[in-house]
């Protein structure tokens, strides 16, 4: 049976949203993408966690949202297949 091994959130506030799952699931940051204080340089910026086997990618995309459409998007992923949830 395939198992999720990745996760990608957009949000407004990475560090905020990484704080919670942190405190409320036990993941353990490992690893940071871009910089929030020059969120024009890239595509996003954000914060990667794991719990060991789920990687989480909670990221602030340079536009308002990654779609241009007033929608996030939530990309979900298994070792053989990705799905994308827009919402």
């Amino acid at each position: 049976m395939p198992k999720l091994r990745h996760i990608a959130l957009a949000t407004d506030d990475p560090d905020k949203t990484a704080a919670f799952y942190i405190e409320a699931f036990d993941f353990k940051e490992v690893g940071r993408v871009g910089n929030p204080d020059d969120p024009d340089n890239g595509l996003a910026w954000g914060i990667y966690l794991s719990d060991g086997t789920l990687n989480l990618a909670v990221l602030k995309f340079k536009n308002v949202d990654q779609l241009g459409k007033g929608l996030s998007l939530i990309h979900i992923s298994e070792p053989t297949r990705l799905l994308s949830i827009s919402y």
